[in-house]
């Protein structure tokens, strides 16, 4: 048997798992979810000081739970693509040591899967 004889055909009748699509959502809805969940304005999330918790939930939330870009979610923001996907890396790194950060996470999880 060859390997490409291994590979399925389109006569294949195993059973294959459903493989539901998430939903996405859009930057203002993930903006108002996050300003609703922690009692903050939405003009916060934009906010450039230092340390700002909520800009980086924000930054999560769009790369995870949108279908934009790094490049598009840089531009929503006013940071670089790649300033993006260094952020959400260390929030996420930081949030397995902080167990304020995780219950941040677990709440806009929560209310995300509500919406």
């Amino acid at each position: 048997m060859s390997q490409v004889d291994f590979i399925s055909t389109s006569n294949d009748v195993r059973e294959k798992p459903d493989l539901k699509k998430l939903r996405t959502f859009t930057a203002e809805e993930i903006c108002e979810i996050i300003a609703e969940v922690f009692e903050i304005s939405e003009e916060e999330l934009y906010s450039k000081k230092r340390g700002n918790v909520y800009k980086k939930l924000y930054l999560y939330g769009l790369k995870n739970y949108s279908e934009l870009s790094l490049k598009e979610i840089g531009n929503i923001v006013g940071m670089d693509y790649s300033a993006v996907s260094q952020e959400v890396r260390r929030f996420v790194l930081a949030s397995k040591k902080d167990e304020h950060l995780k219950s941040m996470i677990e709440k806009i999880k929560r209310k995300l899967r509500r919406y």
